[in-house]
Formats: structure tokens, C-alpha cells, sequence
């Protein structure tokens, strides 16, 4: 495998995994919009449609994860301004 950014070997302890984690696809996170929408009321929303969430802060509800979902801008929340990929 080719290596990226070899000069950060020095600081980044787990250089293989970060090597490897650049090859995968990016995870897809999204923010929801508490200004147009409660925070649990676009999560169950989503999750109704069988979407998988999983918070990343525990500092910040508004940030979540969503591992299995490619395409977030097909979402009726997304078009609502709910939530922001």
C-alpha cells in the first residue's frame, strides 16, 4: 500500500490505522438544525425509517453519526433544513 503523508509518522502513534482509515470511505455525519427542529424529534424520525444513529458527542446532541447512510440529501429532513450532511 502507498504511503500517504509519511512525514506524520513521527507524531501519529497509530500510523498504520490512520494509513488504512484514509483507503476507507468517510463516515457520514450529520447535523441537525435545533433551531428548525428538537433535537430527539429528527432522531426518531430518522430512525423510523430504519436509519442507524449513533451520537458522536455526548457534549453535543445536535452531532450524529450515520454509518449506513450514503446518500442524506435524498432525506425529506435534509430538504426541511433539519439536518446538514
Amino acid at each position: 500500500m502507498e504511503l500517504v503523508f509519511e512525514s506524520y509518522q513521527e507524531f501519529i502513534t497509530d500510523f498504520s490505522d490512520f494509513q488504512e482509515s484514509l483507503h476507507g470511505p468517510i463516515p457520514t455525519h450529520l447535523r441537525i438544525n435545533s433551531l428548525k427542529v428538537d433535537v430527539q424529534t429528527a432522531i426518531a424520525a430518522m430512525e423510523a425509517k430504519g436509519i442507524r444513529l449513533k451520537r458522536v458527542l455526548p457534549s453535543d446532541p445536535t452531532l450524529i453519526l450515520a454509518p449506513d447512510l450514503s446518500l442524506p440529501g435524498n432525506l425529506l429532513e435534509y430538504f426541511l433544513g433539519y439536518i446538514h450532511p
